[in-house]
């Protein structure tokens, strides 16, 4: 006997299209948040300080995408630990599905401090929880960068 899978809310509220991304607070073995700073180049927030970011591939789970994004991006390996966002813009100006992007930010560590810039990015630093609050300029990311500061203080 087989089971017949009820789709009828699938039908009435059809899935929508959006991508994937995911994102990293990655911090050395003394407390230094990793930023690198966008390229110029760039269509989104050229210039700009941030943590790292990636979009997963169609049927790629959320840890295998970072890994995979972390070492094309960065050169490096890291441990994902806990999420510590999940988040949703428009990628862009407009709000249709082709720009919509759901995100999970995980913390994750490394003792590799030496970085291997991808053509996205044009510099790297590591800094204090506080320098990095002062260099990146977009709130989402700031955002992240806070509920590390929040995790530090109840494991402390």
């Amino acid at each position: 006997m087989t089971n017949k899978v009820d789709n009828a809310n699938t039908q009435q509220n059809p899935v929508g299209r959006f991508m994937v991304a995911v994102g990293a607070v990655i911090v050395n073995p003394t407390g230094e948040i990793l930023l690198i700073k966008r390229s110029k180049k760039l269509d989104w927030h050229p210039g700009e300080w941030e943590i790292m970011y990636g979009r997963i591939a169609q049927h790629e789970d959320p840890q295998t995408g970072l890994a995979r994004e972390i070492a094309e991006e960065l050169g490096i390996a890291v441990v994902a630990g806990t999420p510590l966002t999940c988040w949703h813009i428009y990628r862009g100006h407009e709000e249709i599905a082709e720009n919509e992007l759901i995100g999970i930010t995980f913390l994750a560590s490394t003792d590799q401090l030496d970085i291997k810039l991808s053509d996205e990015h044009d510099e790297y630093r590591w800094v204090t929880p506080a320098q990095a609050l002062e260099l990146i300029k977009v709130d989402g990311i700031k955002r992240d960068i806070n509920a590390y500061i929040r995790l530090q203080g109840k494991s402390s």
